[in-house]
């Protein structure tokens, strides 16, 4: 894979693999950065860990990034394969529906917790699947959105500091009342 330019087609991210299409992709849309966190959720075998301000509905509230989510929900039940992190607990709720009522549903499968006050200003918003894939977008610089299908070398720092946030992250009231 290759760095977009002005002058290249954005990606449709179909034939990319998980695990071997390994080169990092700048998606300079919002549409190219869904299409590549759908295709890349629907290779999850394992697990996905998503930390995001709001859900950011352009992306994860859209039906093929939702489906992807509920088969591996279902197919990893019991092993908590979906842990999501939010900054913005409130606009989540309000933003997302779909995506909150699926995590509702699915509460075997699927975590949602709220990222510690104290850390909330300087979180990336980050995808990760399996331990192979992920898709970035720096806080410092909030466009454009980076991807890569196959580099365990930028996904394990990042896991760490979803699992050191996860430690200390609560369950918020609002989702609570929704009984996640």
């Amino acid at each position: 894979m290759a760095d977009l330019d002005a002058s290249t087609p954005e990606p449709d991210f179909v034939d990319c693999v998980l695990g071997e299409d390994a080169g990092t992709v700048r998606c300079a849309t919002v549409g190219a950065a869904a299409r590549a966190v759908a295709a890349m959720a629907a290779q999850a075998r394992r697990e996905l860990t998503l930390l995001t301000p709001d859900l950011e509905p352009a992306l994860y509230d859209q039906p093929a990034f939702l489906e992807a989510l509920r088969r591996l929900a279902l197919a990893r039940a019991g092993h908590r394969p979906v842990r999501i992190l939010l900054v913005d607990v409130e606009a989540a709720v309000r933003r997302s529906p779909r995506l909150v009522e699926l995590a509702r549903r699915l509460t075997s499968a699927v975590q949602i917790a709220g990222v510690p006050g104290e850390f909330a200003e300087s979180c990336d918003a980050y995808l990760l699947v399996d331990d192979d894939g992920y898709c970035l977008r720096r806080r410092a610089a909030p466009s454009p959105w980076l991807v890569d299908f196959a580099n365990p070398a930028t996904v394990r720092p990042l896991r760490a500091e979803f699992d050191r946030l996860w430690e200390q992250a609560d369950t918020p009231p609002e989702l609570r009342r929704l009984h996640l």
